[in-house]
């Protein structure tokens, strides 16, 4: 993979965290897209929470941002495979340790798992591409399906640039020419 602004941005944005299971190998079983979406959810609430201050992941669709990237924009089918892959290997540890998926333990399992997953070099790959897309969807136009309502600008104090994609026909062409470039 060849380091473009955009690995080294997602590098820079793990810094901090102390990031997953050895890899499993290929999965072959997909988990149905509602649980997929509801682990995924949550994950993203672990990492960016609703605080006094903060909006959290919630309240920015920052999952509806990631499922549009996923599903819309050209990225690596590897990268796409990984996220998705990643989402399977928690929530296997999460049946392994509390016998039930993800989604449905309390924070304080979450956070668990989320701490244990962070200490194998697959885990904290995979936890700095969410934080990478999930901190997107903090300052994307809203028309990319995160930042709802300007809410991450709004937390931030955050003046985008102009001109801001609005109507659905930029989302295609504005997404396409951005993550294509080299």
């Amino acid at each position: 993979m060849k380091l473009r602004k955009r690995n080294f941005l997602k590098g820079l944005a793990l810094l901090t965290l102390n990031p997953f299971l050895d890899t499993l190998g290929a999965v072959s079983e997909f988990y149905p897209k509602k649980e997929r979406w509801l682990i995924l959810s949550s994950v993203n609430q672990v990492l960016l929470p609703e605080t006094n201050g903060c909006p959290g992941a919630a309240k920015l669709n920052s999952t509806e941002f990631i499922f549009n990237i996923l599903s819309y924009h050209p990225i690596e089918q590897e990268e796409k495979d990984f996220i998705l892959n990643g989402i399977k290997w928690i929530n296997q540890l999460s049946k392994v340790w509390y016998k039930k998926s993800f989604y449905q333990c309390n924070l304080i399992q979450q956070n668990k798992m989320i701490s244990h997953i962070v200490l194998k070099e697959s885990g904290k790959q995979w936890l700095e591409i969410m934080l990478y897309y999930l901190l997107q969807s903090v300052i994307c136009a809203p028309i990319y399906g995160g930042n709802k309502d300007e809410l991450g600008w709004k937390w931030l104090d955050y003046h985008p640039g102009f001109p801001i994609p609005m109507a659905k026909k930029d989302l295609y062409y504005n997404a396409t020419s951005y993550y294509t470039r080299a």
